[in-house]
């Protein structure tokens, strides 16, 4: 085991972990997990987890681009991480419309979702 795969076992273990978070961790450390799950951050509390994760794990903000693999939603993210990561810092209240500002337009295009209202809507697939 590496200390990397140390260190991510321990965040599994004793860090604060979401589905976002996980996605990242294992994509990361080059795993599949069975169920795997694509997801993304879509709001403060999803990214600050990943963000949680990269403060738990530093050897992991190098590979961050790697994550612009996983989905367009990802890719979109990560174009924009540095922004992402100082208006959570500095003007959390500022966070999700600026996430939204990023999601929604990668949202629009894709086929999987299905938008029921003024920020509410549906997912079907991976």
């Amino acid at each position: 085991m590496t200390n990397i795969d140390s260190k991510v076992l321990d965040w599994f273990i004793y860090g604060e972990t979401g589905t976002s978070s996980r996605t990242m961790a294992m994509h990361l450390t080059g795993r599949k997990g069975k169920g795997r799950s694509f997801s993304h951050p879509s709001d403060g509390g999803d990214l600050g987890r990943c963000l949680k994760l990269l403060e738990f794990v530093p050897e992991l903000r190098a590979r961050l681009p790697q994550m612009a693999e996983v989905s367009p939603y990802w890719s979109a993210l990560v174009a924009r991480w540095d922004e992402l990561e100082r208006c959570h810092r500095d003007d959390p209240k500022s966070i999700y419309p600026l996430m939204r500002s990023i999601l929604d337009p990668v949202e629009k295009k894709d086929r999987g979702v299905i938008r029921l209202g003024a920020n509410i809507s549906m997912s079907f697939g991976s």
